[in-house]
């Protein structure tokens, strides 16, 4: 009967080409030597067990592949959900018309595999197994105990379930070979990911593998995601929150299968997150204790969820499909619920603020006391961004007035921490319902941290210390990444950057620059200053006149003067004179305004370059004033007429109504009976400036 086959050591050796097949090297070479034993006359038994997606069909390909190859008759079938009540449907499947009229009977069956097995050798493959009828499955396993004298293969592929007596009757007898296959590794996710997408960036196929566990199926549909958009994936945050359709179907239509009552269950389970034991989750899904043991292992045995102390998602990605499908009303229902029980349990904060998140506001005191009290803990544990999310949801439950102020403090120095918009309209809300004055204190310096920002090396910079600058930096850094303060982050690149400008580093300068801009979207006056450090390191006019946009709404104080000098610096290198002598004065007149010695020299000394003699450092204000403007405002505000001041100072009237003029601009007033208050107080903050210590 077998003369006219090949020998063993002849056997082709089946194609490994699929995505599925990555690290199944082991499996693939199980599949040669069963085919290898049919084709000399000896029957065999295969049991393929794994997950749903682990690949237990691309391995029946292979085998079928190679059993044809080998010149034996293939017959396949595979078990549906739909058709287990029909008795026979895998066996008049698998025999394919071959029973004709007979009657499917065990020994009926049995004549017409040993009549095809006495031409060649039978691979019979049934895929599915867990879904096939029960008169197939036991018609299957008394066939599996009289192949000894037949070249038949019986292949056998079926989700993991140590409950069901027909599959562990099959996995059980010495003679059967059973390969329980799991979930890729990370290195055979990253080879997968390789072979898909070819070289990708650090940290991608880590990705990949966190948001699938290594499910071949999930896997390859993530990336299949990718490539039907056209859309390269270089970075792990695009894996974040991707929810392939494909993905989407099989996992509804699986959990269709399972029934309502392990639907629900896995609801709840998603909706519990990290909390979900099973009484808890019974709980919410309305289940007796029995019924949600049976359901979390038919969901087990599906791969859907892990049961160990508690119950989860069996991968990330399944999250991401399934909560969406989670009808809204269950949804609003199951988070308070989950919240009282956690409550009852002595659960801490953080634990029960994802669920009071989620449900609606309604003036509960003790809402907002959790969600304060979760909030600070995840500043404590470095993660600011969920503390944002509290403190948001917190303000909006409402807080009581007695706590409104404190609120609204913690939600803006958390948005100032994250450079998040609303941080400053939020702390001069809580500075105006504030009165305690520690609290007040503690508003005031988040106020003045957002308006006058200190980079950190700052005081090494004036000192021309680069080395302890470079260390003020890298720690600033450092303990940006341990608290999660992209605040603290972005200041410490744009220190970086004028670190490396001052180095003659003008690449990294750039970089530098840039990400610390990127931070600081919202943010002008920072934003500005990374933009100013930008232009001067790589040459360009555009990222300065942004800044100076930007800084337009302070327009006294150290950043704005930088930029105005920046500015008329650049335009100054242009051939633009008339530009940049308007820049420069402005900055020469802004530098000296808020006591910035080092940026009234440079504007002084630009001013030079430009042909320019300054006589004056200020615009205006009283010291913008000349000699001869001074005169005359003084005997103006003591109620002096015009043509009595031109007759007093030897002028003539139309030169007296010039200086008026000229005056009333500088000094920001637009009459006369204003000169003294404006003269006095300009007096007044001159003598504190050369009162003060130091000068």
């Amino acid at each position: 009967m077998l003369a006219e086959f090949e020998m063993i050591d002849a056997v082709e050796p089946p194609v490994c080409g699929g995505p599925e097949l990555v690290e199944r090297e082991r499996e693939l070479c199980a599949l040669v030597t069963l085919v290898a034993q049919i084709r000399a006359g000896s029957g065999g038994v295969l049991a393929i067990e794994g997950r749903a997606g682990a690949g237990k069909t691309a391995l029946l390909d292979v085998l079928a592949e190679s059993s044809e190859r080998a010149g034996a008759l293939v017959l396949r079938a595979t078990g549906a959900e739909l058709e287990r009540q029909l008795d026979w449907g895998v066996v008049r499947s698998l025999l394919d018309g071959r029973l004709g009229d007979r009657a499917p009977v065990p020994h009926v069956l049995l004549s017409i595999v040993s009549e095809l097995a006495a031409a060649r050798p039978v691979a019979l493959i049934v895929d599915d197994h867990h879904w096939a009828d029960a008169a197939s499955q036991r018609w299957l396993a008394y066939l599996i105990n009289r192949l000894a004298p037949m070249p038949v293969l019986v292949a056998l592929a079926s989700r993991p379930a140590s409950g069901r007596p027909e599959w562990q009757a099959v996995v059980a007898r010495p003679a059967t070979t059973v390969l329980s296959i799991s979930d890729l590794s990370p290195l055979g996710t990253a080879r997968l990911v390789h072979d898909r997408l070819g070289t990708v960036r650090r940290g991608v196929s880590e990705a990949c593998h966190h948001a699938t566990g290594g499910n071949p199926f999930l896997l390859c549909e993530l990336l299949a995601h990718f490539e039907r958009r056209g859309e390269r994936l270089t970075r792990p945050r695009q894996v974040q929150g991707i929810r392939p359709e494909s993905v989407r179907r099989a996992v509804l239509l699986q959990l269709a299968q399972l029934g309502a009552a392990s639907t629900d269950l896995c609801f709840a389970v998603a909706v519990l997150g990290r909390d979900a034991t099973l009484t808890l989750a019974g709980e919410l899904a309305g289940l007796d204790r029995a019924a949600a043991v049976r359901a979390a292992d038919a969901l087990s045995g599906a791969g859907v969820i892990r049961v160990d102390e508690r119950l989860s998602l069996a991968h990330p990605l399944l999250h991401d499909v399934i909560e969406p499908e989670i009808p809204p009303a269950q949804r609003a229902d199951w988070h308070p619920r989950a919240a009282g029980a956690l409550i009852s349990a002595g659960a801490g904060p953080s634990r029960i603020a994802p669920h009071l998140i989620a449900t609606a506001p309604d003036q509960r005191p003790e809402v907002v006391s959790q969600l304060r009290c979760a909030a600070r803990e995840k500043i404590a544990a470095g993660a600011p961004e969920a503390a944002l999310a509290c403190l948001r949801r917190a303000l909006a439950e409402p807080p009581l007035p007695a706590e409104l102020a404190g609120t609204l403090l913690e939600l803006g120095e958390v948005e100032a921490v994250l450079v998040e918009r609303g941080a400053s309209e939020h702390l001069r809300a809580a500075l105006e319902l504030a009165r305690v004055p520690a609290q007040r204190r503690r508003i005031a310096r988040a106020i003045r941290g957002l308006a006058a920002p200190t980079l950190p090396g700052a005081d090494e910079f004036g000192r021309e210390d680069y080395a302890g600058a470079q260390r003020q930096i890298a720690d600033a850094l450092e303990g940006s990444a341990a608290s999660g303060s992209r605040r603290a982050r972005g200041l410490a690149l744009c220190a970086g950057a004028e670190l490396q400008l001052r180095l003659g580093r003008n690449r990294a300068a750039v970089a530098d620059a840039r990400a610390a801009a990127s931070i600081f979207i919202d943010e002008p006056l920072v934003r500005a200053l990374a933009l100013c450090t930008l232009a001067v390191a790589d040459g360009s006019l555009g990222p300065l006149e942004r800044a100076e946009r930007l800084t337009r709404e302070q327009p006294v104080g150290p950043i704005r003067a930088r930029v105005l000098l920046e500015l008329g610096a650049a335009l100054r290198r242009q051939g633009r004179g008339l530009e940049a002598g308007r820049q420069l004065r402005e900055a020469l007149d802004v530098a000296d305004r808020c006591a910035a010695a080092a940026l009234v020299s440079r504007a002084r000394e630009e001013l030079r370059l430009l042909g320019a003699r300054p006589r004056r450092t200020r615009l205006s204000g009283a010291e913008a004033l000349t000699p001869g403007e001074r005169r005359v405002c003084r005997l103006a505000a003591t109620g002096s007429s015009n043509r009595e001041i031109a007759q007093a100072l030897f002028l003539s009237v139309r030169t007296v109504e010039t200086h008026l003029t000229h005056a009333y601009q500088k000094l920001c007033v637009n009459a006369r009976a204003d000169l003294a208050a404006a003269l006095e107080a300009e007096l007044d903050h001159s003598t504190s400036k050369s009162s003060s210590p130091g000068r």
